[in-house]
């Protein structure tokens, strides 16, 4: 599973695959190429050595980000997209637009599947103007559980959201409810929300737009330490 995340100022896509992707909303490709190849004849590569990929911690499960900027000319069309390390130019497994052009910003990606990574700016061609150094997202879940320790009930799950009220005995900041796959491993969740407040009972609505309707799922509460406390039964996405 995978979830989307946006950086204020930035559309995120989670499509796996080569940049054969639709360009974002009213941006020319042709046009932005064309620019920046004029931009590129009259200014040596050598001025995007300055440009930068900078990982930022994130306390958040599965969550990476990464600052960029970028000290050549940008486009509205350039990507910046999470690659396995060692993957050929134009891969990727997701990506974001820098669809305001800035030469600044931060991208967030959330993904939980352990491997080898690399980010890399792409231009509107598919070129690598900037390559992070690699890092490992690693299977970091314990794979103990204190299942027990509370109980999580799907109210509604529909395409508006999955509604959800838990009781927790040890809630703490941090805490989360993930919408994982019945037989999935404990490290493998997809999208999810923060208890932000600690509290030992409550209710709140999970995004439910990028889970696919015909397959079943289970809801487990995660604690600070990403031990599961409490697993919901299995639903199905309703049509709503």
């Amino acid at each position: 599973l995978s979830s989307r995340v946006a950086s204020a100022a930035m559309g995120c896509g989670a499509l796996k695959g080569g940049l054969t992707i639709p360009p974002p909303h009213g941006a020319d490709v042709e046009a932005e190429t064309q620019a920046l190849d004029s931009k590129d004849e009259q200014t040596p590569m050598a001025s995007y050595e300055t440009s930068k990929l900078e990982r930022l911690v994130s306390r958040s499960p599965g969550k990476i980000e990464f600052r960029w900027e970028l000290s050549g000319y940008p486009s509205k069309a350039d990507m910046i997209a999470l690659c396995k390390h060692g993957s050929p130019e134009g891969d990727f497994e997701m990506y974001d637009f820098n669809d305001q052009g800035r030469t600044d910003g931060r991208v967030v990606f959330n993904h939980t599947i352990p491997g080898t990574y690399v980010v890399r700016y792409y231009n509107p061609v598919g070129k690598t103007l900037i390559e992070s150094e690699k890092f490992a997202v690693e299977n970091d879940c314990k794979k103990g559980s204190k299942k027990g320790r509370g109980r999580l009930t799907v109210k509604q799950a529909s395409r508006e959201g999955i509604i959800v009220e838990w009781r927790i005995k040890e809630a703490r900041t941090y805490d989360f409810i993930a919408v994982c796959r019945p037989d999935s491993d404990p490290a493998d969740f997809g999208v999810y929300e923060h208890n932000l407040m600690a509290d030992a009972r409550g209710s709140l609505c999970i995004r439910s737009g990028s889970l696919e309707m015909s397959r079943r799922y289970i809801l487990r509460y995660y604690n600070a330490d990403k031990e599961v406390l409490a697993v919901s039964t299995e639903f199905t996405i309703g049509g709503n």
